[in-house]
């Protein structure tokens, strides 16, 4: 159970940061800032980074559902306990 509670919470976590980056990122484009300015577009990367890598352990937890990754993503869901899930 504690291994879907954060399944769920990082789902959660990487779309807000995958809005964020995008909230950033858009602007830039926008009004073509991307290349002069980058404190925001390198704020938007970190951003992104940070959606990939929690969007990365939701996959991960996910994957053995459809055979994949079996053993990688078994261990991942055991290391989830609910002082990890509170966290996440």
């Amino acid at each position: 159970m504690w291994w879907q509670i954060g399944l769920w919470a990082n789902a959660v976590v990487a779309l807000a940061y995958l809005a964020i980056a995008f909230a950033i990122a858009k602007p830039l484009i926008d009004t073509g800032q991307l290349r002069s300015n980058a404190l925001g577009a390198a704020t938007a990367a970190i951003f992104l980074t940070c959606a990939v890598h929690h969007g990365g352990h939701t996959v991960h937890m996910l994957l053995p559902a459809v055979g994949v990754e079996k053993s990688k993503g078994l261990d991942l869901r055991a290391s989830y306990d609910w002082e990890a899930a509170s966290w996440d």
